[in-house]
């Protein structure tokens, strides 16, 4: 098998050693003739090829819905087909960053520089197959190019997959995140400062801190050096307010009584950087906690990985109706729904447009991150081997205002788009997931963090 290079055909990329005995290819969105000569000048002989041709791009949590129009993208295919080179399609079928398996991306240049990009849950790309394994106006377009170059084959294509009715699901409990510490994630580690995931043995999920802050204090900012990648934080266990990665000068005002008080610091690992030089990307919390100037010591920390949630009691009430004077969504909590079906399998979506952000599970198997307020995707995919048992779970695990209900929607949704059709940029329609329910009676519970 053939060693291959890969490399942007212009500038400083295509000066790139690729090294003796490889084959290097290009990748590029558009304008092919010009990028394939660039190549050419590089590498004087042998086979020219896009390695990765861009026909759509993904989405980043808190950015624009990228998607590239059918035209543009058939027409660029069809010129790269005309100069006789192979080409790879990126993507010809995107599908889903399932579990906690989304990636990220960095423009810093140092870790605790802002600019940290998570990648949302769906890879659609606004790729030719869909999500789903729909056969979208693009792949109908790409094939009709491909078919002036080579013969297709006679057989049909495959019929559109079926899709549920849209309909309701009934809450069926709640369960409070912090009051279940010891069930998540066992007895805590002790330690003198706080420590990353890393170092605890946790590869993704979310990261429990406490310590008691002694007092009396004026108010003074909370703030949280080297943190990956959001921190919910509460005194007292009621909530304070939430610190990002992106702002890393932002802190929490904390006055602090003469009993002291309770400081619970939950953190959040989104995606992993998978591209540049900060591959290295800790998660939870690999420096420390300042209250003003002085550094916070004695922690207990508890890794919350959260591959098994059986063990949760879902009698609790919801947040809002258990106490009528605290602010509704004011604690993370799990939320249960269920849900019955009237026909067969069939594809689907999760529509979590009225909840805020969470993660989501169907059957025990972890869908992946939704983040409604940030955008643009507001709808989980969730394929037909999720439900496949006579009763059927989802589960959300939310950090915002609950919302009564949630809805099975027929197809994705996400915020209006944003439309490059010729510019060099990848772009994407990174909308929301579909989900499939293959049995009469399906049951979600979310996990949240109000």
């Amino acid at each position: 098998m053939p060693a291959v290079h890969r490399r942007r055909p212009r500038g400083r990329h295509a000066a790139g050693r690729h090294g003796p005995g490889r084959l290097a290819t290009a990748t590029f969105g558009a304008r092919p003739a010009e990028r394939l000569d660039a190549l050419r000048r590089y590498q004087k002989t042998g086979p020219l090829a896009a390695m990765e041709f861009w026909i759509g791009w993904f989405d980043h949590w808190g950015e624009d819905h990228h998607v590239r129009a059918v035209e543009d993208a058939a027409d660029s295919l069809d010129e790269l087909l005309a100069t006789g080179a192979s080409v790879n399609l990126y993507m010809a079928h995107g599908g889903t960053n399932f579990g906690f398996w989304a990636g990220a991306n960095h423009t810093g240049s140092r870790p605790g520089d802002p600019g940290y990009q998570p990648t949302v849950t769906s890879y659609d790309y606004d790729a030719p197959i869909g999500e789903a394994g729909e056969l979208t106006p693009k792949f109908h377009a790409f094939r009709e190019v491909i078919g002036k170059y080579v013969p297709l084959p006679d057989e049909p294509l495959p019929e559109p997959p079926p899709r549920i009715a849209p309909a309701l699901a009934t809450p069926a409990g709640t369960a409070d995140l912090l009051a279940r510490l010891d069930l998540l994630g066992g007895p805590p580690a002790l330690r003198p400062a706080p420590e990353p995931m890393e170092r605890m043995g946790q590869s993704h999920g979310l990261i429990h801190y406490r310590t008691t802050v002694t007092g009396p204090r004026p108010a003074m900012p909370v703030r949280i050096d080297g943190l990956g990648d959001r921190a919910y934080v509460f005194a007292d266990g009621a909530p304070l307010g939430v610190l990002d990665r992106n702002t890393p000068d932002e802190g929490l005002d904390l006055p602090v009584g003469e009993a002291g008080m309770v400081l619970d610091v939950l953190v959040r690992a989104q995606g992993r950087v998978n591209y540049g030089p900060l591959l290295d990307d800790r998660k939870g919390i690999w420096r420390g906690v300042r209250h003003g100037h002085q550094q916070l010591f004695a922690w207990e920390i508890r890794p919350l990985p959260l591959t098994d949630l059986t063990g949760l009691d879902w009698s609790g009430e919801r947040a809002e109706a258990a106490d009528p004077d605290r602010p509704a969504g004011a604690r993370p909590a799990f939320h249960r729904f269920t849900h019955a079906l009237a026909h067969g399998p069939a594809d689907g979506f999760l529509d979590v447009s009225g909840w805020g952000t969470g993660l989501i599970w169907l059957n025990g198997f972890l869908l992946g991150h939704y983040d409604t307020p940030r955008g643009p995707q507001r709808t989980l995919y969730a394929p037909d081997p999720c439900g496949t048992t006579a009763r059927t779970r989802s589960s959300f695990s939310n950090w915002s205002t609950p919302a009564p209900n949630f809805r099975c929607a027929t197809n994705p949704t996400s915020a209006a788009p944003r439309s490059s059709p010729s510019s060099e940029r990848r772009t994407r329609s990174g909308g929301p997931i579909r989900r499939r329910f293959t049995d009469a009676r399906t049951a979600a519970e979310r996990v949240g963090l109000d």
